[in-house]
């Protein structure tokens, strides 16, 4: 399943698996590089032991918990509390 907000960028899978897609990126001297896609390498978060992940979008990177885009992308929004 596509993770929420990054739709064509990161896919998730039911088995802790985040996985970047093949896709294009301008670079301005070369005016574009294709990445290929491959599966990420979560880390544990020091201290709480959840496996984290960092998604990159425009340029920016954000930190996520794995286990938040799994229920993110096969139930929905985590519920407050």
């Amino acid at each position: 399943m596509d993770v929420a907000n990054y739709k064509g960028l990161y896919r998730v899978s039911n088995w802790r698996r985040v996985q970047s897609l093949p896709r294009k990126v301008s670079k301005m001297r070369t005016g574009g590089v294709v990445i290929s896609g491959k599966v990420l390498s979560p880390v544990r978060q020091s201290g709480s032991g959840h496996l984290q992940i960092g998604l990159s979008k425009k340029g920016r990177v954000k930190i996520y918990r794995v286990h938040r885009l799994v229920l993110a992308a096969f139930t929905g929004p985590c519920p407050k509390g």
